[in-house]
């Protein structure tokens, strides 16, 4: 996928706020010179469903199954695993969609759908193709959570740091004046992520039982998985 995100190579101690002057100004076009990137969107089109590779297929199912059981107690957990289980998995390209939908799992159940529910903090579950998690009760259609994002909001650590399993609170959206290389390179740093080596396509909000979070999603420049695709990681800020 094209790189449309946010570079962080320039050091973050140089970077100022918007509108400086001398060379934080400097870093802030460059800055924004790469949002501009961002914004040029393809066109929607539809496509075609592939049998999915079965090693990629169950590790997209065990994970779906293990998020679950992060946010559901285990006998509604196990009925919605053992439909999940019956359920066969597609691949779709996610090629060439809108940001939000360029980075949802082109992991595809097709066939059968679990019915909205509450889960952990009154959240709301629900799978229509794609595992769904919100605040809300149906919810929202850009409530999906791809693979990254659950692996972030189901880390023991990170339920701990929050106090529940974070909630996505809308869809993802590219980088704006909001985020600079700073703020951004702050919150890469409490997670030991070396910046220089990824970049960001995307940033989403995250709800927790009392605060909002910025969440950035960062995909590793050279180093792939054992499919051959980008390691990618996602982070969470600190209270906003």
């Amino acid at each position: 996928m094209q790189n449309l995100g946010l570079n962080l190579n320039a050091p973050a101690q140089n970077a100022t706020a918007p509108g400086a002057d001398g060379q934080g100004g400097v870093l802030r076009r460059h800055f924004l010179q790469t949002l501009g990137l961002i914004g040029v969107a393809a066109t929607l089109s539809p496509k075609s469903l592939f049998a999915q590779a079965p090693s990629e297929a169950k590790e997209w199912r065990d994970m779906v199954n293990r998020f679950i059981y992060s946010v559901a107690d285990r006998p509604q957990a196990n009925a919605m695993t053992a439909q999940l289980n019956r359920t066969p998995l597609y691949y779709q390209s996610r090629e060439g969609l809108e940001l939000h939908a360029a980075y949802s799992s082109p992991h595809i159940f097709v066939g059968s759908t679990i019915d909205p529910q509450r889960v952990i903090c009154e959240n709301g579950f629900q799978v229509v193709k794609l595992p769904y998690y919100d605040s809300g009760c149906p919810c929202r259609r850009v409530n999906d959570i791809n693979a990254s994002e659950i692996y972030r909001v189901t880390d023991p650590a990170e339920i701990n740091r929050f106090g529940c399993v974070l909630v996505p609170d809308g869809p993802r959206s590219q980088l704006d004046y909001s985020d600079h290389a700073h703020y951004v390179g702050e919150t890469a740093r409490k997670y030991e992520l070396n910046v220089n080596e990824w970049y960001v396509p995307y940033k989403r909000r995250f709800a927790g039982p009392h605060r909002s979070h910025t969440g950035y999603h960062f995909v590793h420049r050279t180093r792939r998985d054992v499919h051959g695709k980008p390691v990618t990681d996602f982070i969470v800020s600190s209270d906003i």
